[in-house]
């Protein structure tokens, strides 16, 4: 009898580890009293099930962050509502997450950023918000489609994708915060709604790649260094309605040989179009009255390439500080 019990103790324990093997593959969360599911299959696949709202956690706080290098697609299913903050950050062997079946609406703060190896995400029609650093740091990403539901792009958001190529934003998206594509030097389109109000500080800040833009007709403004360093690009289409170009916000754009301001335009900040090379050969400026010039906007660009502006305004510029900065102002 006592081999026997000690046979059936042993069994028991056995079972105990083997459940406890078990239990680390998988666990209960959520935040608010939500009733959600994870599960990491063998294969690597990370479902995450149920109803409600992922918490938010610390950097390498998430319940499998012990299985993060083991992770290699995430599905997100039907009744979970976000992905929390740090969700699934620095899932460096994570390839591509499908999001598609879910109820999600915002993804949170570095939810997948340096998720290094991620090449491939697929949203749902319900998100709206991608939140501050969301997919920061994602090098293998080259292409997304964002969602029609989509309002708001938050600062740092696709920082330094490096293999991101061109994107079209969704005619909701109303604001796109600071850094939000900065770094991103393989971006050579981007495709702006016309519903858009906001831009953020240095948003395509180092963006090399980008070529060409035509900013949407409700921008009325440009911040601060929003495409600076955007050594390719050699066309810009402003809007009429812009009213104001802030400081430094398209230094060391090097092609540019050529740019025509609007009518609307009131004032261009210092450094605006800074350059370390002066290829810009022409400036055009339709604002019958001169807009204010604030520091040096024009460092580095050539005095003497020609100025043109609207006739009936012409000695009102080459009495203001643009005959300071320009000594060839010209009629339109």
């Amino acid at each position: 009898m006592a081999a026997l019990s000690m046979v059936a103790l042993q069994s028991c324990r056995q079972d105990d580890v083997v459940d406890a093997v078990d239990a680390g593959n998988t666990g209960k969360f959520g935040a608010n009293g939500s009733e959600l599911t994870w599960t990491l299959t063998d294969d690597g696949t990370m479902v995450i099930e149920g109803k409600g709202a992922m918490e938010d956690w610390g950097a390498s706080e998430a319940p499998w962050v012990d299985y993060r290098e083991d992770i290699r697609v995430v599905v997100i299913k039907d009744g979970v509502t976000n992905i929390g903050d740090w969700a699934f950050a620095n899932c460096e062997n994570l390839v591509s997450a499908t999001l598609s079946e879910s109820s999600v609406t915002s993804i949170e703060y570095s939810a997948f950023s340096e998720c290094t190896s991620l090449s491939s995400i697929t949203f749902p029609e319900s998100v709206k918000i991608i939140g501050d650093s969301a997919f920061s740091s994602c090098t293998s990403l080259s292409s997304i489609i964002l969602p029609e539901s989509l309002t708001s792009i938050g600062d740092d958001a696709f920082y330094g994708c490096t293999s991101l190529s061109s994107i079209i934003l969704p005619e909701r998206v109303k604001i796109i915060g600071d850094y939000a594509f900065s770094l991103c030097t393989s971006l050579t389109s981007i495709i702006f709604p016309e519903g858009l109000t906001s831009i953020g500080r240095a948003a395509f800040y180092g963006c090399t790649s980008l070529s060409s833009i035509t900013l949407p007709e409700g921008l009325t403004s440009i911040e601060w260094a929003v495409f600076f360093g955007c050594t390719s690009l050699s066309s810009i289409t402003f809007p009429e309605g812009l009213t104001s170009i802030g400081e430094y916000a398209f230094s060391d754009c090097m092609s540019l040989s050529s740019i025509i301001l609007p009518e609307s335009l009131t004032s261009i900040g210092d450094g605006a179009f800074f350059r370390r090379s002066t290829r810009l050969t022409r400036i055009t400026v339709k604002a019958p009255i001169p807009p204010t010039l604030y520091g040096d906007p024009f460092e580095g660009v050539n005095m003497f390439i020609p100025v043109y502006v609207p006739a009936s305004s012409i000695e009102n510029y080459r009495n203001s500080t643009w005959g300071r900065e320009f000594s060839n102002i010209l009629p339109m």
